[in-house]
């Protein structure tokens, strides 16, 4: 499980450090409209600044991993967690799924699939997407 903290810095503060950046006449307006535009997600401030910092935002699992993620992060009504748990699709509260896409710049940038019952009975496949953080390298149940 990775570490994380929370900093917090104000847009002006961004702004300026895009400025030291960027080289040209139109800097300010540049840096006005890159702002501009992320504050419209607000996710994107996170990148930039990592960026201004020289760290990249990239996610360290590849599609094709088996990950592991825990049921309580799988929002859909639709499914039977009882006859999931009686198929021992469930362990110790974890489902199996399956990296399908990887998009760095979404608010969750890792696409997993699954395999779930739903209320009528069928094995059906499940997309979601959701943060590195919340899942768990592993395809073998215990």
């Amino acid at each position: 499980m990775k570490d994380y903290i929370n900093i917090e810095i104000e847009l002006n503060d961004i702004k300026k450090l895009l400025k030291k950046s960027l080289i040209g006449p139109n800097v300010d307006i540049i840096a006005d409209v890159v702002i501009g535009n992320l504050s419209k997600s607000h996710h994107g401030y996170k990148h930039l600044y990592k960026a201004l910092n020289g760290i990249s935002s990239d996610v360290k699992l590849k599609v094709g991993t088996s990950v592991l993620i825990n049921k309580d992060r799988i929002y859909n009504s639709s499914v039977d967690w009882d006859k999931m748990e009686s198929e021992n699709m469930i362990h110790q509260g974890f489902i199996k799924a399956c990296i399908t896409n990887i998009d760095i710049y979404d608010y969750y940038p890792v696409e997993i699939t699954m395999k779930i019952i739903n209320k009528e009975g069928e094995l059906v496949d499940y997309k979601t997407s959701i943060e590195e953080k919340h899942l768990n390298i592993g395809e073998e149940w215990p």
